[in-house]
Formats: C-alpha cells, sequence, structure tokens
C-alpha cells in the first residue's frame, strides 16, 4: 500500500511527544496562526478561547483543547502554558 502519513501519527506510533510543530504537517493554515499568536502581544483582543469548533456531518461542535477551555481565554501569559 503506497500511501503518507503526518509526522504526527509516526510519532504516536512510536510513543514519542508531539508538539505544536506537528501541526504543520496537517493543518498549515492553523499552524501558521498559532504561530503568529505565540510570537505577538496583545492576543487577547483576539478573543480566542481554548477550544477548536469542528463539523460532524454538517453539526458543529465545540472541543475543549484543555479542561475549562470554553470558559478561559487565551492571552499573554497563558499562550504559551499548553504549547
Amino acid at each position: 500500500m503506497d500511501c503518507y502519513f503526518v509526522k504526527a501519527f509516526y510519532k504516536m506510533i512510536l510513543g514519542m511527544p508531539i508538539n505544536v510543530n506537528d501541526l504543520e504537517d496537517y493543518d498549515p493554515e492553523l499552524y501558521k496562526s498559532l504561530q503568529w499568536i505565540l510570537e505577538n502581544k496583545d492576543v487577547e483582543n483576539l478573543c480566542s478561547y481554548f477550544v477548536e469548533t469542528m463539523d460532524y456531518f454538517g453539526e458543529s461542535k465545540e472541543i475543549e483543547l484543555v479542561p475549562g477551555g470554553a470558559d478561559k481565554i487565551v492571552d499573554d501569559e497563558n499562550k504559551f502554558e499548553y504549547v
């Protein structure tokens, strides 16, 4: 079978830790956005929370990226906490 998996999948199989840089292969646009947040100040002005909105067969669902993420705004102090 000739197929390609993103590096993060291989790292998971090998039991290696995954970090934000592994996201670049999976979703380059999301990776660039996260890098921008990490490199810039006053990110609380973006009004972003620690959630991801996913589309499941036409239904939008919010998934918390950290416990209580729907109530936790991303700011300059906590943006490095979960990287």
